[in-house]
């Protein structure tokens, strides 16, 4: 699978499940965040065939919070979450 796949599946995932207007008011809550992540990994996983890949893509989101895909998929789903620290949840 390709970075463009990979990118395409993400967009995908955030534009269905975390686009501004279908997020759940508390997910600044760990166990709520920690659900959808959960959830998100499961659909993931389905879709996705190169899992390691996918693995490391993430794992480069979360320790860039100014990785351009991030500001790709806050655009996508019209959340600038990827700014401010108070909103950015990659622990």
């Amino acid at each position: 699978m390709s970075l463009d796949s990979l990118t395409e599946s993400l967009k995908h995932e955030f534009i269905c499940y975390y686009y501004t207007d279908f997020i759940p008011a508390n997910l600044q809550n760990k166990d709520v965040a920690y659900g959808l992540a959960r959830e998100s990994a499961a659909r993931l996983v389905r879709v996705v065939e190169q899992k390691e890949e996918l693995i490391y893509l993430l794992k480069i989101l979360i320790a860039n919070q100014s990785h351009p895909l991030n500001e790709i998929l806050a655009n996508e789903t019209d959340i600038e979450w990827h700014i401010e620290e108070d909103d950015w949840f990659g622990w």
